[in-house]
């Protein structure tokens, strides 16, 4: 009979595929928006009658075609960054109802609730929760900021060698130039950043609001385990943590690794996965349940395919991807496992470091 922790665990890689799809309808419409702000940037560009020369009345005109655009693109990621915090406020209040419902299905008994003042701050998360330091509408601030300063960059140097508003226009969308080389393309950086954002941003709000569920009922959960993404795409930080699991406090438990709230980088799409406590740690006379609930409430932290065993059974070619030629050689010789490569900070530490470790 598998375990009541074992269908948590289930349902947490079963429930990031929905995490994963409505992050990618949120780029899609953030997309959209994009493509209506380079719209209206070629718009104000061929309205600002700069590429008929280089005389001082051109340079008066390229001025106001940097005011004109800061407007532009401030509008533009105003409106962003609003739907952005809406999407991710609602995100938030969903997350916690489904954490709430999941755990109740999988063990079998409405043991959990969600306390009044828990709800309530659900619904701040969108606006509260950091990702590497500061909250997502900063992050779309300084997205627009170096939109701005991109473009202006690219205008100049374009204005500067007396280009055509048709060589102008491609600096903005991508193209080649005379001798077929790339222009910069300031559409295509601007979609992988915010690609990044609306992806991390949508983890991070998910797992906060999840991991205010279970702090609001730390009478039933007593730890938490990292599940990690098992894919080429993982990054060391997240496979030296995988399977790894801490108390409701973030107390490491069996290993030195200090607890950080996914995501932990750019992209991260790890997760918690919540280990309830078995009946006895609870208090609970278990002879009042079915025999059937009594032994899928054990208390066990769920079994699963961590990534490393995962990794060890593919060609030598995946582990060199992940992580690096030199670890990945050390780690096939048995001279270092993958949690010797990170610092108790959950940190990387560089092959140098980890020789003299050895």
């Amino acid at each position: 009979m598998r375990s009541v922790n074992d269908r948590i665990a289930d349902e947490i890689r079963r429930h990031a595929i929905s995490l994963a799809r409505y992050s990618e309808h949120e780029k899609q419409s953030i997309f959209r928006m994009l493509n209506r702000l380079f719209g209206q940037l070629r718009n104000d560009l061929q309205d600002s009658d700069i590429t008929t020369g280089r005389t001082r009345y051109q340079r008066r005109r390229l001025e106001l075609l940097f005011k004109q655009v800061r407007s532009t693109i401030a509008t533009s990621y105003e409106g962003i960054g609003k739907r952005t915090e809406t999407g991710l406020k609602s995100l938030a209040e969903i997350e916690g109802e489904w954490a709430v419902s999941m755990l109740n299905k999988s063990l079998g008994v409405k043991f959990l609730t969600m306390t009044p003042a828990t709800a309530e701050q659900l619904a701040a998360i969108a606006s509260d929760v950091l990702i590497e330091g500061a909250p997502s509408s900063e992050w779309w601030s300084r997205q627009s900021e170096k939109l701005l300063n991109n473009f202006k960059d690219q205008m100049r140097q374009g204005w500067t060698r007396g280009e055509t508003l048709d060589q102008l226009m491609k600096r903005l969308t991508g193209g080649l130039d005379e001798d077929g080389n790339p222009y910069f393309d300031l559409r295509k950086g601007t979609r992988r950043g915010a690609e990044a954002t609306i992806r991390t941003s949508v983890q991070a709000v998910a797992n906060d609001a999840r991991m205010r569920v279970y702090k609001d009922n730390a009478d039933i959960i007593e730890g938490l385990q990292w599940v990690s993404t098992l894919d080429l795409r993982t990054t060391v930080e997240c496979v030296a943590r995988d399977g790894l699991v801490w108390d409701i406090n973030g107390n490491p438990i069996g290993h030195n690794i200090s607890f950080d709230m996914p995501p932990i980088h750019w992209g991260c799409r790890s997760t918690l996965c919540p280990v309830t406590k078995s009946f006895r740690e609870m208090g609970i006379p278990i002879g009042e349940f079915p025999e059937s609930t009594r032994a899928s409430i054990d208390g066990q932290v769920p079994e699963s395919q961590t990534f490393e065993k995962w990794i060890s059974g593919k060609p030598d070619k995946y582990a060199d991807e992940v992580f690096g030629k030199g670890r990945a050689e050390l780690w096939r010789q048995g001279k270092i496992s993958v949690r010797d490569m990170v610092d108790q900070r959950g940190n990387p530490l560089t092959l140098e470091q980890l020789r003299k470790s050895i």
